[in-house]
C-alpha cells in the first residue's frame, strides 16, 4: 500500500487539545452554557479541522491503494466474445461474428469474418487459443482484429483491399476458461476421457499414444472443437493459414510430424530474434497438428505457426506473462 504520512499535530496543536481545570470540571458536570460556548470555541473548530484532515488523508491513501492494485487482467472467454460483437457493431459493413461450432461443454466457438462487401479476395484464416494456458494467443488475435479493422479506414493501409479474413480468437473455450478459474497450466480441452487432459492441436491426426502429453483421442477429429475447425476450413479453404501459439519465439513451417531437413534460420523483428523453419527441426517432432493438416490435406502452401515472443522461462510467466508486459512487448510484434 502507498506510504502516507501520518496526520500529526504540532506542539501548539497538542497544547490546544489540553483542558484547563475549569474545563475538566465542566466535562464532569456539563452545563448548557459550556456546551453552547464549546460549539463556537477555537478548540471545536480545531477538532473539526483535524477530523476533516484525517478523513481526507485516509481517502487519498485508499484511492492510491486501489489505483495501484487495480491491474488489467487477461480477458475471459465471455469478455472476448463481447469484444467480437462490439467489433461487428462498430464495423458492421465489414465484420460479422459467426459461431463455427460447439465445445465439449457446449460453449459457442466464435469467429469473426472481416471483408469488404461481397468480397471474393484470397482468404486468410487465423486461429488462436488452441492450447488453453497460452493466454497471449487470444490477446494477440484481438490485436490483429482491431488493427485489420482500423486499417480499413485508411485507404493506403487497407488490408481488405487485398484479403479477407476469418479469425478464431479462442478455439478451445472450455480449456481457456478452466485455466483462468481452475488449473492455470491446463493445456487441452475438457473431455473426460480417463486421461488427465485431451489435446486439441493433436486431434487433426491420431498417431499419439493414449494419455501421452499430446494425446489426441481415439481417432482424428474425435473432439468437437477440431471438428468445428475442420468443417469451417473445408467450407472456405484459405490462401494463407496462421496459427498463433505462445511462447517459443519462433515462426514455424510444415512439417511438424516428421523430420525432413534442418533448414533453421533466424528472423529479426523489432530487434527480437525468432527461430524460423520446419517445426520438426526448430522445436520438436509432433504429430496431428493443425498446421500439417492444412498443409497436406487442404493443400495450403502458405501455412505457418507463430510462436509468440518469450518474456521469461518460469512456467506461469512463460505462458501468462503480466498482461501489461504482453501488450507492450509481445502484441506489437
Amino acid at each position: 500500500m502507498p506510504e502516507c504520512e501520518a496526520f500529526s499535530l504540532n506542539e501548539s496543536e497538542d497544547e490546544a487539545f489540553s483542558l484547563s481545570e475549569s474545563d475538566d470540571e465542566a466535562l464532569i458536570e456539563p452545563r448548557g452554557s459550556f456546551l453552547k460556548n464549546a460549539l463556537n470555541s477555537n478548540k471545536r473548530k480545531l477538532i473539526l479541522g483535524v477530523l476533516i484532515g484525517i478523513v481526507t488523508v485516509t481517502s487519498v491513501c485508499l484511492i492510491l491503494y486501489l489505483t495501484e492494485n487495480e491491474k488489467i487482467q487477461y480477458p475471459s472467454y465471455g469478455d472476448i466474445v463481447k469484444t467480437l460483437h462490439t467489433f461487428s457493431t462498430d464495423f458492421s459493413q465489414s465484420a460479422k461474428v459467426i459461431n463455427i461450432g460447439k465445445s465439449v461443454n457446449g460453449r459457442n466457438i466464435s469467429s469473426i469474418s472481416i471483408k469488404e462487401s461481397e468480397s471474393k479476395k484470397p482468404l486468410v484464416w487465423i486461429v488462436c487459443g488452441l492450447h488453453a494456458r497460452e493466454w497471449t494467443s487470444p490477446l494477440t488475435c484481438l490485436h490483429f482484429i482491431s488493427n485489420i479493422l482500423k486499417t480499413s479506414k485508411n485507404k493506403e493501409d487497407d488490408l481488405l483491399k487485398s484479403f479477407r479474413f476469418k479469425i478464431v480468437p479462442v478455439a478451445n473455450p472450455d480449456g481457456y476458461e478452466y485455466s483462468q478459474v481452475g488449473y492455470r497450466l491446463h493445456r487441452k480441452n475438457r473431455r473426460d476421457s480417463g486421461c488427465p487432459e485431451k489435446e486439441t492441436n493433436g486431434v487433426f491426426d491420431s498417431s499419439n499414444g493414449v494419455c501421452y502429453d499430446v494425446y489426441p483421442g481415439k481417432e482424428a477429429f474425435s473432439e468437437p472443437e477440431t471438428r468445428a475447425l475442420r468443417d469451417a476450413f473445408l467450407a472456405d479453404i484459405p490462401h494463407i493459414f496462421l496459427g498463433i501459439h505462445g511462447n517459443a519465439q519462433a515462426l514455424l513451417t510444415p512439417l511438424a510430424y516428421k523430420y525432413e531437413t534442418d533448414e533453421r534460420k533466424t528472423l529479426t523483428i523489432r530487434d527480437t530474434s525468432y527461430k524460423y523453419g520446419p517445426a520438426s527441426s526448430v522445436i520438436y517432432t509432433v504429430g496431428g497438428t493443425m498446421m500439417d493438416w492444412v498443409y497436406e490435406d487442404l493443400g495450403v502452401n502458405r501455412t505457418f505457426t507463430l510462436e509468440l515472443k518469450s518474456l521469461c522461462d518460469e512456467d506461469i510467466c512463460h505462458w501468462q506473462p503480466d498482461i501489461e508486459m504482453a501488450n507492450k512487448e509481445i502484441v506489437p510484434e
